[in-house]
């Protein structure tokens, strides 16, 4: 077919070559196990893996490391797989992509943290100084709103730099993959992003857009 198209187009057309590679990204929706934030979260988390997923042994995990992060013992977080998530990627050769939702005081459907926590610092000089990037996760309300979605990308640039990371360029993937075809693109071309990877597909494989190509 594409040899027909260029006998008719003509001996000019040049195909592009295109070299493909891995791309791996990680939407941080909770960085740390939310029970160990606070006593509501932990009852919250504790009867979801009651209720839910029947597993009193995920519950006795969970009880486990809320006490322990009181005690400022991080090591039983079942959440925090950061360090084998980067060292899996840096031996494969991948450079990934770790997009954070920066919210002020999050309600529930917008995780449970915020950039200024000194563990979520850390974490977010450690990806950068490891030569991974940043990216934002765009609130679930962003969507609609341009001005928040501006305050948080203001945000997440300034808790980068503010623990000692420098990064040039950001890209973003909203929340819930919450796009709109009137507005969304023009509102993050308008605010800088490099790139959108929002247009995916949260359950299966394929390409939403109809192309694996940016």
């Amino acid at each position: 077919l594409h040899e027909g198209l260029r006998q008719v187009i003509g001996r000019g057309l040049q195909r592009r070559l295109r070299t493909p590679h891995v791309w791996v990204s990680c939407d941080v929706d909770a960085p740390y196990a939310p029970g160990g934030r606070s006593l509501p979260l932990m009852l919250r988390q504790l009867a979801a893996d009651l209720v839910h997923e029947r597993s009193p042994r995920r519950a006795a995990k969970g009880l486990l490391h809320a006490a322990a992060s009181r005690a400022g013992v991080m090591r039983f977080d079942p959440y925090d797989t950061f360090e084998w998530m980067q060292q899996v990627n840096e031996r494969a050769g991948n450079r990934m992509t770790f997009y954070f939702l920066s919210v002020l005081k999050p309600e529930h459907i917008d995780g449970c943290y915020e950039l200024n926590e000194p563990r979520v610092g850390a974490l977010l000089a450690n990806i950068v100084q490891r030569g991974h990037e940043v990216g934002l996760h765009g609130s679930y309300r962003s969507v609609d709103d341009t001005a928040l979605l501006a305050g948080e990308f203001e945000r997440l640039q300034a808790a980068v730099a503010r623990n000692g990371g420098r990064q040039v360029g950001f890209g973003v993937r909203q929340h819930y993959l919450r796009w709109r075809m009137d507005g969304t693109a023009a509102a993050l071309d308008a605010l800088g992003f490099e790139h959108d990877s929002t247009l995916g597909y949260p359950d299966v494989p394929g390409f939403r857009c109809g192309t694996c190509h940016p």
